[in-house]
C-alpha cells in the first residue's frame, strides 16, 4: 500500500448545522455545501491520564489510567464571501449562525444574524488527501476579524467540539476478505492494524478495479461502518455490497465525503471596508486597523461522568463583543478622551463592501454594534502620532441586541 504524504491543498471541508447535539450524522452532509478555507484546519483532541500512585517497590512509573476525553478544539479561518447578490446568503452562512446563535432568513433584501441565549452546535467534516474527520458536538466560542488597508477580510472561528471520528484509505493485501453472510471486512494481514483507521458510524467506498467503478448496496455507492474489531483486524458494515465481492488486486477502500459544492461568491477585500461612528453609513472614521471579537467562554461539561466518556453538551458563558480601532490622531481625536473618561456611547459599525462595487452599499457586510463604550485612548507612534481605543458592546434596546451582522443590501 503506498503510504502517501497528505497534501494541504487537498484539504475540503463541510459544515451542517446540528439536529441532535453531538451525534454522528453523516446523511445529513449529504446536502451541504463545501466551505472554503484560508488556512489549514488545528483540530485536536488529546486524552487525559491520571498517574498510578501505587506502591511496588519501585521508582519506576507503574501504570496511568484513561481520565473520560475533555472537550477537542478546531481553528477555522475563511475569508468573507458575499453571495453574487442581496438575495443570497453568504458563504460559510451556517459558521455565522453558528457563531452569533440565530439566523433570520433573507428577505430579499439581506440576510440577518442575531445573537441568542442558546447557540446550535454544528458538525464538521474535513477531508484530507486519504482520510476524513467528522467532529461533532462543535461549538463556536469565539469569532474574530479585522481591517486593514491590504489583503481581504477574514474571520477566525475558534470552535470545541465533544468528539472526533476518523475514516481512512487500505488498498489489496494478502488476507483482505469479505463475508457476505456476517457483513464483515478482514483488513490486510500485513501490517495487520488497519483497523485503526476506522471508526463506527463512519462510511466507506469500496473501490472495484475490474469494474473501474465504487460498488453499492444496490442504492448508494458507500457504506456505513456497523462496528470495529480490533482482535480481528476487520470492519463491520450495515449492508450487503450488490451482486457480491471478492477483493482483488487494485482493489480498495477509501473514505467517504460529500462532493463538493461550492457557491458562486466573491471575497470582501479590506480595502474597501469602511468604520462609522454613531450613524451606519454617514462619514466613515478613516482607520488605520479595526479589530473585532465575539467571545462566548462556552464551557464544556467535562466534569460530567458520562456512558461514552466524551462530553455530551455545554454551557455558554458571559458573552464579551470587542472592538479596536487605530487611528492617525488629528486635531479633534480630543474628544475621544473625554468620551472614555465619562463612558460616552455610540453606535460602532464595521463593514466591508463587494469588490465589484466598493463604493456602495447594497451589498455588503455589516457588524453593528449599536451602543460601544470606549476607554480612553492610548497614544502611540513615533513621526505619525496613533490613537487607540478599545471598544466594549453593551446591550441596547433589549438585551441579545449589543451585536448584528448583516449581509446584503444595508439601505434596506
Amino acid at each position: 500500500m503506498a503510504n502517501d504524504i497528505q497534501r494541504t491543498k487537498e484539504i475540503e471541508a463541510f459544515v451542517f448545522k446540528e439536529a441532535t447535539k453531538g451525534t454522528l450524522a453523516l446523511a445529513s452532509f449529504a446536502g451541504s455545501t463545501a466551505i472554503r478555507l484560508s488556512a489549514v484546519p488545528q483540530f485536536n483532541q488529546q486524552p487525559g491520564f491520571t498517574e498510578s500512585t501505587e506502591i511496588v517497590n519501585s521508582r519506576s512509573r507503574a501504570d496511568r489510567f484513561n481520565d473520560a476525553f475533555p472537550a477537542g478544539s478546531c481553528s477555522l479561518k475563511h475569508y468573507a464571501r458575499i453571495g453574487d447578490d442581496k438575495t443570497a446568503d453568504p458563504e460559510h452562512n451556517v459558521l455565522y449562525e453558528a457563531a452569533l446563535g440565530a439566523k433570520t432568513a433573507n428577505d430579499g433584501d439581506k440576510t440577518l444574524y442575531s445573537l441568542a441565549v442558546a447557540k446550535p452546535s454544528v458538525q464538521l467534516l474535513i477531508k484530507e488527501s486519504d482520510m476524513v474527520f467528522a467532529l461533532v458536538g462543535a461549538v463556536v466560542d469565539k469569532l474574530s476579524a479585522g481591517l486593514q488597508k491590504k489583503g481581504a477580510i477574514e474571520f477566525t472561528h475558534d470552535i470545541r467540539f465533544m468528539r472526533s471520528y476518523r475514516c481512512g484509505k487500505v488498498d489489496f493485501a494478502a488476507g483482505m476478505t469479505y463475508t457476505a453472510g456476517t457483513l464483515t471486512i478482514v483488513l490486510p494481514t500485513a501490517p495487520g492494524d488497519d483497523y485503526k483507521k476506522y471508526a463506527a458510524g463512519m462510511r466507506i467506498k469500496i473501490w472495484d478495479a475490474s469494474a473501474s467503478a465504487y460498488m453499492t448496496d444496490g442504492t448508494n455507492a458507500y457504506f456505513t461502518i456497523a462496528s470495529v474489531d480490533s482482535a480481528t483486524n476487520s470492519i463491520v458494515i450495515t449492508v450487503i455490497v450488490d451482486g457480491g465481492w471478492t477483493p482483488a488486486t487494485g482493489d480498495r477502500i477509501d473514505p467517504w465525503y460529500p462532493t463538493a459544492s461550492l457557491p458562486t461568491t466573491r471575497i470582501l477585500e479590506m480595502r474597501s471596508g469602511k468604520v462609522y461612528k454613531t450613524t451606519a453609513g454617514g462619514t466613515a472614521t478613516p482607520i488605520r486597523s479595526c479589530d473585532f471579537s465575539l467571545a462566548d467562554n462556552v464551557q464544556m461539561l467535562e466534569e460530567e461522568i458520562t456512558d461514552s466518556g466524551y462530553p455530551e453538551d455545554y454551557v455558554e458563558g458571559q458573552r464579551v463583543v470587542d472592538a479596536k480601532v487605530s487611528l492617525v490622531l488629528r486635531a479633534d481625536d480630543l474628544k475621544y478622551f473625554y468620551d472614555g473618561e465619562n463612558k460616552t456611547t455610540h453606535g460602532l459599525y464595521i463593514e466591508g463592501r463587494d469588490p465589484s462595487s466598493p463604493t456602495v452599499r447594497t451589498n455588503a457586510l455589516q457588524l453593528a454594534m449599536p451602543k460601544a463604550m470606549g476607554n480612553v485612548p492610548a497614544l502611540s507612534g513615533e513621526n505619525v502620532r496613533y490613537l487607540n481605543v478599545e471598544y466594549a458592546a453593551l446591550v441596547s434596546a433589549a438585551v441579545e441586541d449589543e451585536l448584528t451582522m448583516t449581509w446584503g443590501d444595508l439601505t434596506a
